[in-house]
């Protein structure tokens, strides 16, 4: 039986950042769901030049979720020259959802949750418009 073709979800580690604790919700939300799919990479592993981390990523394609301007997920994976899908900046997501403020860094809360939710549709999309332009 073929193996289904699995995609790395990076999520930005801002440990004081709201919209960070939103994207690494969504990430586990991602492979919870459909762990056929979705593998969670291991960015603070990456940055530190762990080959194992490394070498479980390659050849599959990444989708980061960004948490800030900074876009550490991206800096840290050029620097190895780790290429990147596609990446979600979570905060054009929370800007088109304005209502779902989260609610603290440490816990997100309902909205925060409902937030997360939408970068879950966005990895989702993602995965979609890949299959229709494989399929062309």
């Amino acid at each position: 039986m073929p193996e289904h073709k699995k995609f790395v979800v990076i999520a930005c580690t801002g440990m004081g950042k709201i919209l960070a604790s939103v994207g690494r919700v969504a990430a586990f939300l991602a492979q919870e769901r459909d762990p056929n799919k979705f593998i969670l990479g291991n960015l603070p592993a990456i940055a530190a030049g762990i080959e194992n981390a490394k070498s479980e990523i390659e050849g599959k394609d990444i989708i980061t979720l960004t948490g800030c301007k900074e876009k550490c997920p991206e800096k840290i994976l050029r620097r190895f020259s780790i290429p990147i899908l596609a990446d979600i900046m979570i905060s054009e997501v929370y800007r088109e959802n304005k209502t779902l403020k989260p609610k603290s860094r440490s816990d997100i809360g309902n909205t925060g949750l409902q937030l997360a939710e939408k970068i879950v549709e966005k990895l989702q999309k993602i995965i979609i418009i890949q299959k229709e332009e494989k399929c062309d």
